[in-house]
């Protein structure tokens, strides 16, 4: 599911994690909050690679 959606973006599916990455890194977010989304995004990207 996820890689048909990134494929209907145009993108692989390690590159809309990417995407999603570098804009959590930039987020106008306090850095306990970025880090919570960053473990996040890495624990579903871990969970889907599984």
């Amino acid at each position: 599911m996820r890689r048909q959606l990134a494929h209907a973006l145009g993108f692989s599916a390690a590159e809309l994690l990417a995407v999603t990455r570098n804009a959590i890194k930039v987020a106008f977010t306090s850095p306990e909050r970025r880090n919570d989304l960053l473990t996040k995004l890495s624990q579903w990207s871990d969970a889907d690679s599984a």
